[in-house]
């Protein structure tokens, strides 16, 4: 079954928290967003803002994009 764009966008921003071993908390203390609020996102309830992406991604030390899925049809 084919993962939907919010569930690659996920799936990107764990594995970069885990290349850096970097927790929840550290990311949201590092990014201003919430504990609980990031917590909810990684486990699909709400999907991410841009901002918040753009957030993790300069906080991570990763480009945006490493955190956006590849639209599979454009490739």
């Amino acid at each position: 079954m084919q993962q939907t764009h919010a569930e690659m966008t996920i799936d990107a921003v764990r594995a970069e928290m885990a290349r850096r071993r970097a927790s929840v908390r550290v990311v949201s203390d590092g990014t201003g967003i919430s504990k609980s609020s990031l917590q909810r996102r990684l486990e699909g309830k709400y999907p991410f803002t841009i901002t918040q992406l753009s957030a993790i991604a300069r906080f991570l030390n990763v480009p945006l994009a490493a955190l956006l899925p590849l639209d599979q049809d454009a490739a």
